[in-house]
């Protein structure tokens, strides 16, 4: 991890090099990459790691900040994240802060495409939703085939608003069907009635086949 927090330290420097930017400097190159590194990722299981996607960075005024700093910093964190295979719940973003949100380092957090927190996040394995990956919202998602669905599944046996799914402790969550058609099953079960669950369920809805896990955030936040 220090190896590569300094190969990100020294190609953010190559990049601003000779272009005036001389206010950036190691600190906020190395905030971004141990935020993006150290105790941020969640491997859940092998073969996934799963990293934060939205950045603050903190400068001590926004003067300081130099032109393109946020632009430079996604991409050389976009490529990072590809060349080792992690997987992202959103695009990222690297927002540079100035000391009114009293930030002592970096803050990371993992959001979605709406820009909301995420409180967990759904592993498709099996099924048309195979190697999916989407959010789990603070105050719960709505999984469905719909566009008005949080979580969208290109499933044809999956109602428009099939399922409900909220972080209610660390790593438990709650989860109702919302009159599926085909219901909601955990194992053999069918769900009937909202239902807890653990972290790292298996759920089963139309053809796909769904696992849940939960995020550091929501653990912290308990």
């Amino acid at each position: 991890m220090l190896r590569w927090l300094r190969s990100l330290e020294r190609k953010i420097e190559a990049r601003l090099e000779g272009t005036g930017h001389n206010e950036l400097h190691a600190l906020e190159a190395a905030r971004i990459a141990s935020g993006l590194l150290i105790d941020s990722c969640v491997s859940p299981h092998r073969g996934l790691t799963v990293a934060p996607n939205k950045f603050f960075v903190p400068f001590k005024s926004l003067r300081h900040v130099p032109d393109g700093f946020e632009d430079e910093a996604v991409l050389l964190l976009a490529e990072e994240v590809k060349q080792r295979g992690y997987r992202l719940l959103a695009p990222l973003s690297v927002c540079a802060v100035g000391p009114e949100l009293n930030l002592s380092g970096i803050a990371a957090e993992w959001c979605d495409s709406k820009g909301r927190v995420a409180m967990g996040y759904i592993e498709g394995i099996d099924g048309p939703a195979k190697d999916g990956l989407w959010s789990i919202a603070e105050g719960g998602s709505v999984v469905g085939r719909g566009s008005e669905a949080d979580v969208r599944l290109i499933d044809p046996e999956v109602s428009r608003r099939h399922l409900a799914v909220e972080a209610v402790a660390p790593e438990q969550f709650q989860i109702e069907d919302l009159g599926s058609h085909n219901g909601t099953r955990v194992g053999k079960s069918l769900i009937l009635q909202p239902t807890l669950v653990k972290a790292g369920t298996k759920l089963s809805i139309g053809a796909s086949v769904l696992r849940l896990w939960a995020l550091p955030w929501a653990e912290e936040q308990s």
